[in-house]
């Protein structure tokens, strides 16, 4: 007797989804951080007038990762509730910064220190034609004030070697919400070989690198390229006033961020490469953000919930080996992209036919592995198992 089983998929309803609007809600994921079974996400939400939207709940979003539906488990918007931040203030002190930009400057990142949480962190490194770390991390405003104040200009723009160090200096704060803040009124002006691998270093280094460019010689491509490559903002002004607000704006944007805690259930397979997906809707309004996730260290192939009597031996005989496993993966792999193309045709469903002759249930097993895939990703699928003459 050979055994056929089948997996039916509707596909009717995700022609609803191929047309999409624009966002007028911008949702930015700033850090991710995964352990098995949980994800925490530090998110900014803001209206189409730029302006951080507070007051959100669990109920406002909605998340998915390779697909799958996760549950808001919590939901941290509070400054008493959710991590502290560390930022570090990377200034440019060129000489052409001399005067009354290094004074409105300075202004500028007092009031923007002040603008904090009181737990949040701050680093100050400084750029001209050397690069200084001047001020460690601290919460202490009155040092940080002091730190500023004595802040001097002189000499060229090592503006690269400035970004570099101030990702370094990032890089030693502990996990979780972290940013960087580069205030430059100029080109570099020295390792000019360096540009590439600064914007490396930030897409690697996970966090926000928001630029500030002031006055009218910046080097407006290179500082909006770092903020797109990091996932920060770049801000240009020529006045004191744009500067101060900048620097508020970005301060606000900070303070009014959420930590999103998320349950990832047992059936997402980590051992491979994951897209994290983050819905934000507020009345008839939403936006959406994404995250690229690397396998997860550590991560198993996740263990079947067979449900069905007398296959218990075969199951077994099944999930244990490797090769099934490497299968089944490559096998999910093929369906999840072929699945869109049905789709985009206009198709109404898939039937995918399983059979096996070797007697211990290896299609049984496949199929209801299908099945519950398919489910995962909120795709109704109807299974039917059949014996069938040889």
């Amino acid at each position: 007797m050979r055994i056929l089983a089948l997996v039916s998929l509707l596909l009717a309803f995700l022609l609803l989804e191929t047309a999409s609007a624009a966002d007028p809600i911008r949702v930015q994921i700033h850090t991710v951080d995964e352990q098995p079974g949980r994800i925490s996400a530090t998110i900014s939400v803001s209206g189409a007038d730029g302006k951080p939207i507070a007051g959100l709940g669990t109920a406002n979003f909605k998340a998915t990762l390779a697909e799958t539906p996760l549950n808001v488990s919590d939901l941290l918007g509070s400054s008493a509730a959710r991590q502290p931040a560390s930022v570090v203030l990377v200034v440019d002190v060129s000489g052409s910064m001399g005067g009354e930009p290094i004074t409105q400057a300075k202004a500028a990142m007092q009031d923007f220190v002040r603008g904090l949480d009181p737990g949040d962190r701050v680093a100050i490194v400084t750029f001209g034609t050397r690069v200084t770390p001047w001020q460690d991390f601290t919460t202490d405003r009155v040092v940080l004030n002091q730190s500023i104040s004595r802040i001097t200009t002189a000499g060229e723009t090592a503006l690269y070697e400035g970004v570099l160090e101030g990702l370094q200096k990032i890089g030693e704060s502990p996990p979780g919400r972290r940013m960087v803040v580069l205030l430059s009124d100029g080109a570099a002006s020295s390792s000019l070989s360096k540009r590439a691998s600064t914007i490396e270093a930030a897409t690697a280094a996970g966090v926000n690198v928001f630029t500030l460019g002031f006055g009218r010689d910046i080097d407006r491509a290179y500082l909006t390229e770092l903020a797109a490559a990091s996932g920060g903002s770049f801000f240009q002004t020529n006045s004191s006033t744009g500067l101060r607000q900048a620097y508020a704006d970005i301060a606000n944007a900070i303070r009014s961020q959420y930590t999103v805690v998320l349950a990832v259930p047992s059936s997402v397979d980590r051992t491979q490469p994951a897209k994290l997906s983050l819905q934000v809707t507020l009345r008839a309004d939403s936006g959406m953000a994404e995250w690229q996730l690397g396998p997860l260290p550590g991560a198993t192939v996740p263990a079947f919930d067979l449900k069905l009597a007398g296959v218990a031996p075969g199951q077994k005989f099944v999930q244990g080996q490797a090769m099934y496993r490497e299968f089944l993966r490559r096998l999910r792999a093929l369906l999840g992209f072929m699945v869109p193309g049905f789709v985009a045709e206009g198709k109404a469903y898939l039937t995918v036919g399983i059979g096996c002759t070797g007697g211990r249930h290896r299609s049984v097993v496949v199929v209801e592995d299908l099945a519950s895939f398919f489910r995962d990703k909120g795709l109704p699928a109807s299974v039917d198992h059949r014996d069938l003459d040889r």
